[in-house]
């Protein structure tokens, strides 16, 4: 059996050499990803990626019970993420639980994630909400 992200690799790949349509690679394309994409997002990923990094970014398996994530579980997430920085989909997995759990927005652990762990879960545990 095929994994999603052949299969979405395949999907791509027959779009780019004209075999299906712009409409039918999106559609097949978006029922097996994580994150709906356009017509932009599939014409222009290799400007900015490779159709590896691509389909990784869009077919990692989410971390569902992001909400029973504690410190101990959030400091090993931060240290894979950290180790494994360039493996994508460990990146967008991690990322995604501990903005999810901590109320962050989406980026926002990329931008701090240079600091050790323990200063990076302190800042995640900050309320940065804005109150009205």
């Amino acid at each position: 059996m095929l994994s999603r992200s052949d299969i979405v690799t395949s999907l791509i790949s027959d779009y780019e050499d004209g075999k299906i349509s712009l409409e039918k690679a999106l559609s097949s394309i978006n029922e097996n990803t994580n994150q709906p994409i356009d017509q932009n997002d599939l014409n222009n990923y290799w400007r900015s990626e490779s159709l590896e990094d691509f389909v990784a970014k869009l077919t990692y398996e989410s971390i569902t019970d992001w909400q029973n994530i504690d410190d101990q579980k959030a400091l090993e997430l931060i240290e894979e993420t950290k180790l494994h920085w360039d493996n994508i989909s460990v990146r967008e997995r991690n990322c995604e639980a501990l903005e999810k759990r901590y109320a962050k927005t989406s980026g926002y652990l990329i931008s701090i994630i240079v600091q050790t762990k323990e200063d990076i879960l302190s800042n995640l545990k900050k309320d940065s909400a804005i109150y009205l």
